[in-house]
C-alpha cells in the first residue's frame, strides 16, 4: 500500500512557468499550481511551494526554479531522510535516552 507521503507533492516534470507579475512566475503543472518565484527588491529570486511555504532564496532564476522542481520531485520522506537536523535530534535524543538509562541502572545497583 502506497501512502500520499510516498508520493512527489506534484507529478513535476516540466511545468508550465506563467509570468503572472513583473516580478512573479508561477509554475502550473497540468493546470494545478506548484509553487511560485519571487524577485525581491534586492534583486533575488524566493522560490516558495504551493502551499506559499518557503523553499530558499536564490541568486538567479534558474537556481529558483530547479530548487522548486526539486522539492516537488521529492517525497516528504525523501526529504526528512537527507535532513540534517533530524539526524541531530535523533542522535541528541539517543544520548538523553542513554544517559537516563545508564543512571537509573547505576543507582538500582547501588541500593
Amino acid at each position: 500500500m502506497t501512502s500520499t507521503s510516498d508520493k512527489p507533492v506534484v507529478p513535476y516534470e516540466n511545468p508550465e512557468w506563467v509570468p503572472v507579475l513583473p516580478t512573479r512566475w508561477v509554475a502550473e503543472y497540468d493546470g494545478e499550481v506548484a509553487g511560485a518565484v519571487d524577485r525581491t527588491p534586492r534583486g533575488k529570486y524566493r522560490a516558495t511551494d504551493r502551499n506559499g511555504r518557503r523553499v530558499g532564496t536564490f541568486r538567479t532564476l534558474a537556481d529558483a526554479r530547479d530548487a522548486l522542481a526539486e522539492k516537488n520531485s521529492t517525497t516528504a520522506i525523501q526529504r526528512m531522510n537527507q535532513s540534517r537536523s533530524l539526524l541531530v535530534i535523533g542522535l541528541v535524543a539517543f544520548l538523553a535516552t542513554a544517559t537516563v538509562a545508564a543512571v537509573a541502572i547505576f543507582s538500582l545497583l547501588l541500593q
